[in-house]
């Protein structure tokens, strides 16, 4: 018995296990769990030394299916569903966003009224101008580059 014919006929086994009034409409490689189980017995109980190489390649290429298929069933969610947690996650971010934002400005405005907050800004200030901090270096090395353009015109 061909491989094909043992589908064919699981297919018409579970056809028949149907209720009256309703009929199969996918006739492509689509099991439920019993199908599953039956397909999955068969082909264990399978002596891989009298099947041909052919044989031994459309089994390999039915698991395959199989396991592609349940891959498929197992990510299938509700459209609804994805949009709307994917919603609450962007509106999460961007709730975290603007808190953290107000609490750096905050933060930022109030170094700047105390004395200690004027010192660290001088001295920050100072370091750019020496190229000491990622701005300073960015700042310095465009001023740098400006002036020597300067120098070449001359």
């Amino acid at each position: 018995m061909d491989l094909l014919e043992v589908i064919d006929v699981l297919e018409q086994e579970s056809d028949s296990v149907l209720p009256k009034g309703q009929t199969k409409v996918n006739t492509d490689f689509s099991f439920d769990d019993e199908m599953f189980s039956k397909m999955a017995n068969f082909i264990i109980n399978l002596d891989p030394d009298n099947l041909s190489d052919d044989q031994v390649q459309e089994i390999i290429n039915m698991i395959e299916k199989l396991e592609i298929e349940n891959d498929d069933v197992s990510e299938v969610r509700n459209p609804r569903l994805a949009k709307r947690t994917l919603q609450t996650k962007n509106q999460a971010s961007k709730k975290w966003y603007r808190k953290n934002r107000t609490q750096i400005k905050r933060r930022k405005a109030k170094m700047r009224r105390s004395s200690e907050g004027r010192k660290r800004l001088k001295a920050k200030e100072r370091l750019a101008s020496q190229g000491k901090t990622p701005t300073g270096r960015r700042k310095v090395r465009y001023h740098r580059r400006k002036r020597s353009d300067r120098d070449n015109k001359e």
